[in-house]
């Protein structure tokens, strides 16, 4: 009872506040602060509303849905928490996202540009709030089966409770599949910089994780590859054979962003403080080095003092970070350079473009030396650039690449070796020294009369491959074959031995061989002059790359290069080929009525290199010079390396002009083997390396005096039967010396065999030995034409 009237009194109380006015204002004041209170702090989700990008519409300007994979939710939660408490999340895979809150944005909004090294954006974003539906839906919980944000398949099994795989979920306007498989091993996921790319150029929101197949993969790949190339800042300009570059794998496409204004301030100063000038020369100066100042434009200078100004440059700023940060400078750079990016250069069309023929030759190469070779004039950019336009390339193939580049320049390992292999190893250099040729015994010959003559199964020089086979074949037959010695301990041994390094005296593999030895041998000096403190690390890594680039060039690029008239002065062998000193064999390029008139107004900078980095390695060995004049040792040490340096130039050029050579003795054989008709032929005359009469030894003083027994060769080519033919016409002479009088006999010979197969016009070709441009030769082919009668229409040299 006493309850009861308890709840009376406090019903009746209630009823008198409420009616009186005082009761009245204060409840309605305490309800309007209530509202205001809950309309300023109520958080509101940032995933409540459809976020779209301005990507996220057609070139047509016509909008497209986007993709229901790509969809979310609008329902939110009440438990809501805010953007920042989120960065520090993990999960176990952002798919290249910065953080877990990153992921989060990219997947719901597509905001693929938001800077999180800067500090004002990061919290900015970071006050918004996200609800624990949506970041569940976009976070820990995407892949759950609540959500349809990728396809899967339902799993054949007995258990009660359903398993999915997933299968290709790339959505339109990308080319579906008629019957998706299951992802197995094949399985790929599309990461933050290509659902980027997409965003960016195919205007679709993708999800970063989305499970595509091999085929989407690929085409992901190189809609990244294509988003690269096509912003120009994004393609650095790398030109080192380093792999520094391929850091950067999966290749980055960095945003613009705007730097805070003390930090603009810093890197565009608005005017120069009064007495900064002295103030750096002086700082210079405290260094000791060069304090370079500007008296003209940095485009005009020449590139010597380019370098030289960065090189300085590249001191000073090495001093700074020491003093800033003493015990980690290089870690300093390193954030100098993340936080503000490196230089930037936009790749040029000609870049491309080359980059793309690159790649179509790559491509169609009939054999894996083709590809090599193609791959080769690349070699020393980054994997991951190369991968732009080849995405499929694997290092290992690039290394194989950078190795045919460099002419064998290979890496010191260590093999296991066998104590009955060790002793074998004496055989191998034994069989070297001895028995250049195998197999053993001798032959019986016929030459060009009919005689019989016996002579060495041999040939005087074979490659180590040739060599190692016969070796291998030997052992095989006596049954040791377990006792074979690796194939790379066969090469050590034949490298070391004197009797293998045999070259040939007319042949033109020491001209190569000679060009390629100068560019090793200024590699080693340039080495060598870095060890002795002589140049600084940044001026020898810059005459390094460009020696192995003008040895690669010259040996593989500049052969294609070179044409029968070209604005370059190098490439034009109508010009190069001309005598400067009589006009009756000389090319006049600038011709009012010809076709091909043209002049010589571009300069090829891969020729130049050479020039280059000779003049450089001339003006920093003088300056060696000037340094150390009372230093006997160390000028001598110095003048012997710039005889040197004047030998390698020599044979360089030599090699230079001997491609000339080639190009334009293949492109005259191409000419003349295009317009052969029944009855003309082109016969190619060389003296091939000398057979030995009755063992396998000969004496040095023999071999350089040709006093053993040549042989001649002579190929013939012609129209027989609607077909081309060749024929071979072998001579062998002995006791006879290699001069115009046995070519004139040979070439009489030869005259007599092809007129009685029917061929009256002859097109002759050779090298340029001496027999064959003798004058006497020259002068007695008239002559053996008109006895013979056949047409001399020509005579070239190779």
């Amino acid at each position: 009872m006493q309850f009861y009237m308890f709840l009376l009194l406090l019903l009746a109380l209630s009823s008198f506040i409420a009616s009186h006015p005082w009761g009245d204002l204060s409840l309605r004041h305490r309800r309007e602060d209530d509202d205001a209170m809950e309309t300023d702090s109520e958080p509101e989700c940032f995933f409540s509303e459809r976020r779209v990008k301005e990507r996220e519409i057609k070139y047509e300007t016509k909008e497209i849905p986007r993709p229901a994979v790509s969809q979310v939710g609008k329902k939110c939660s009440t438990k809501i928490k805010r953007i920042s408490e989120l960065m520090d999340v993990q999960i176990s895979n952002l798919f290249q996202c910065p953080n877990y809150a990153a992921l989060l944005l990219v997947r719901g909004a597509g905001m693929f540009d938001i800077d999180w090294e800067n500090e004002e954006e990061v919290n900015t974003i970071g006050h918004e709030w996200v609800c624990s539906q949506h970041e569940a839906e976009l976070g820990r919980n995407w892949q759950s089966t609540t959500f349809y944000h990728f396809r899967r398949k339902e799993r054949k099994t007995t258990e009660r409770i359903k398993r999915y795989d997933p299968i290709c979920s790339m959505p339109p306007p990308f080319e579906q599949h008629e019957h998706a498989e299951v992802l197995h091993r094949d399985v790929h996921y599309i990461e933050n910089d290509e659902a980027k790319a997409i965003l960016m150029l195919k205007g679709v929101l993708i999800h970063p994780g989305l499970p595509v197949c091999a085929m989407h993969n690929k085409v992901a790949q190189g809609i990244l590859a294509k988003a690269s190339i096509e912003d120009p800042d994004t393609a650095m300009d790398i030109d080192s054979d380093s792999d520094e570059g391929d850091k950067r794998d999966p290749p980055f496409i960095p945003h613009h962003r705007e730097f805070p204004p003390t930090v603009r301030e810093f890197i565009h100063p608005p005017n120069y403080p009064a007495g900064g000038k002295e103030a750096y020369i002086e700082f210079m100066n405290k260094l000791e080095l060069d304090p370079s100042i500007a008296t003209s434009n940095w485009h005009e200078i020449d590139p010597r003092s380019r370098r030289r100004k960065a090189e300085e440059l590249a001191a000073a700023t090495d001093v700074i970070a020491h003093y800033m940060a003493p015990e980690d400078p290089q870690s300093l750079m390193e954030k100098v350079c993340k936080e503000f990016g490196p230089y930037e250069r936009p790749r040029s069309n000609d870049y491309i473009e080359t980059m793309n023929h690159v790649r179509d030759a790559f491509q169609y190469a009939a054999s894996r030396s083709e590809k090599l070779a193609a791959l080769s004039m690349i070699s020393h950019f980054p994997l991951s650039e190369i991968q732009k336009f080849i995405s499929m390339l694997s290092r290992h193939y690039l290394n194989d690449a950078r190795k045919y580049a460099g002419r064998g320049f290979h890496l010191v390992t260590h093999r296991r070796r066998y104590k009955q292999q060790a002793d074998y190893q004496p055989v191998l250099a034994t069989f070297v020294q001895s028995t250049l040729n195998a197999p053993y015994g001798t032959r019986e010959v016929k030459d060009s009369m009919g005689k019989w003559i016996s002579i060495p199964n041999t040939i005087r020089k074979l490659r180590i491959g040739e060599l190692y086979s016969t070796y291998k074949k030997e052992l095989i037959d006596y049954k040791e074959g377990d006792m074979l010695i690796p194939k790379t301990t066969a090469r050590k041994i034949a490298k070391v031995c004197a009797a293998e390094r045999r070259k040939s005296l007319h042949g033109v593999d020491i001209i190569i061989a000679d060009a390629t030895a100068a560019f090793d041998r200024a590699v080693i000096a340039i080495e060598n002059m870095l060890v002795k403190n002589w140049i600084s690390k940044y001026l020898h890594d810059s005459l390094r790359s460009m020696m192995l680039a003008s040895s690669q060039y010259l040996c593989t690029d500049y052969f294609i290069h070179v044409k029968e008239y070209s604005t370059i002065g190098d490439h034009c062998w109508s010009f190069a080929l001309s005598d400067p000193d009589d006009l009756a064999f000389q090319m006049d390029c600038i011709k009012p009525k010809s076709p091909w008139s043209h002049s010589h107004t571009r300069v090829c900078h891969q020729c130049e290199n050479v020039h280059v980095w000779f003049a450089d390695m001339r003006e920093t060995l003088n300056e060696l010079l000037k340094k150390h004049k009372e230093d006997k040792n160390f000028r001598h040490e110095i003048e012997m390396m710039m005889r040197d340096l004047n030998d390698w130039v020599i044979k360089i050029e030599k090699l230079k002009a001997h491609q000339l050579r080639v190009a334009k003795s293949e492109y005259d054989r191409q000419q003349i083997v295009s317009g052969l008709k029944p009855g003309e032929c082109i016969l190619t005359l060389d003296f091939i390396m000398k057979l030995l009469p009755l063992n396998p030894r000969e004496s040095t003083s023999d071999w350089y005096a040709l006093r053993g027994m040549p042989w001649h060769m002579g190929n013939a080519l012609m129209w027989e039967k609607g077909d081309l033919w060749q024929h071979h016409f072998v001579t062998i002479i002995k006791g006879e010396r290699e001069d115009s009088a046995m070519v004139t006999a040979i070439i009489r010979s030869i005259f007599y065999q092809l007129r009685r197969r029917g061929i009256s016009r002859v097109f002759l070709r050779s090298d340029q030995a001496g027999p064959y441009k003798s004058s006497s030769t020259i002068a007695l082919i008239y002559s053996i034409a008109m006895d013979e009668k056949i047409e001399v229409a020509g005579w070239y040299f190779s």
